[in-house]
């Protein structure tokens, strides 16, 4: 569901498989999907995310990663949360 409506957000967006995450880009990567038990984590751009939840983490810049933010998606709630935040990382990206 998440991958089907991150593809749907531009045609021109491409996605690649690796052993740990599925990246999404235009020309770098502005949303990686890992993986969890029980939830996703999807680790995206450099922004100011408009996040009337707080539910955007930030990673801290010791980690020294070009995604430093992470919201997870337990849920269907959570994915329909997350949906204009992807959106957003999409937009920062252009």
């Amino acid at each position: 569901k998440v991958h089907d409506y991150i593809l749907s957000i531009d045609e021109n967006i491409k996605y690649s498989v690796t052993a740990a995450y599925v990246g999404y880009k235009l020309n770098n990567n502005f949303v990686e999907l890992w993986f969890n038990k029980d939830a996703l984590r999807l680790y995206l751009t450099h922004c100011d995310y408009d996040d009337p939840e707080n539910k955007v983490s930030i990673i801290p810049e010791s980690y020294k990663w070009s995604h430093d933010k992470l919201i997870y998606i337990y849920s269907d709630q959570d994915f329909e949360y997350a949906k204009n935040i992807i959106l957003q990382s999409y937009n920062n990206s252009k």
